[in-house]
C-alpha cells in the first residue's frame, strides 16, 4: 500500500455493458448508469448480433442521454472462442481511461457504484469486484437465477474468502485496471 491520493471524480472510466436480448429490467438497469455520481464515464454498449432487440434499447438510451459519452459496438473479436470475452474484447477498442468496468445487462447498480468501487483503487489494486445478489423478476427462470446467486454463488464467494483467504471474482461486476488486464 502507498499513500497515493484516491482517484478523482473526474478520472475517466469506461463502462462495458454487454447486451444480449432484452431482459425485463434492461431499461432500468441502463438508467442507473445515467445517474452515476462519478463525473467522467464512457459507456460502451456491446451487441454481438445487429438484429438483437437490445440494439434498439441501447440506441434509445444514447438518444435520451446525449449529455453522456456513449457508444454502441456491434460485433465480436472472431479469434476468441468465449462469446462474452469476444464481445468484451471488441468493445474495449472504444475505451479510454485507466479503469474498465464490466457490468452485465441484468445488473442494477446504485448511483454511487463507480465512485464506491474506485475508492478501493489504490496503486496496488488491479481488480475490484462486487458481491452480487438476485432479486425481482416474475418468471420461473428469474427466480431460479435469484436462487442460484443467493444460495450458491454469494455464499461460495464469501466461503472461499473466509476459508481459503482467496478472492473469487464474479464476472457480472468487475473494475479492471487496464495495465493489469493487458
Amino acid at each position: 500500500p502507498t499513500d497515493a491520493a484516491p482517484l478523482s471524480m473526474f478520472e475517466p472510466v469506461s463502462v462495458l455493458k454487454p447486451l444480449c436480448g432484452v431482459d425485463a429490467s434492461l431499461d432500468e438497469n441502463l438508467q442507473a448508469f445515467a445517474r452515476q455520481t462519478h463525473q467522467n464515464l464512457n459507456i460502451v454498449f456491446g451487441i454481438a448480433d445487429p438484429d438483437d432487440e437490445a440494439l434498439l434499447v441501447a440506441q434509445r438510451f444514447c438518444r435520451e442521454h446525449g449529455h453522456l459519452r456513449t457508444r454502441i459496438s456491434v460485433g465480436e473479436t472472431p479469434s476468441l472462442h468465449n462469446p462474452k470475452v469476444a464481445l468484451l474484447a471488441h468493445m474495449s477498442v472504444h475505451c479510454g481511461g485507466q479503469w474498465l468496468v464490466v457490468s452485465d445487462s441484468n445488473v442494477r447498480v446504485t448511483e454511487d457504484y463507480v465512485r464506491d468501487a474506485l475508492s478501493h483503487a489504490d496503486p496496488d489494486v488491479g481488480l475490484v469486484t462486487h458481491l452480487v445478489s438476485g432479486c425481482g423478476g416474475s418468471s420461473v427462470s428469474a427466480h431460479l437465477e435469484n436462487l442460484q446467486l443467493n444460495c450458491f454463488v454469494a455464499p461460495g464467494v464469501c466461503g472461499v474468502r473466509f476459508i481459503a483467504g482467496q478472492t473469487c471474482v464474479i464476472g457480472k461486476s468487475m473494475f479492471l485496471r487496464r495495465d493489469v488486464l493487458e
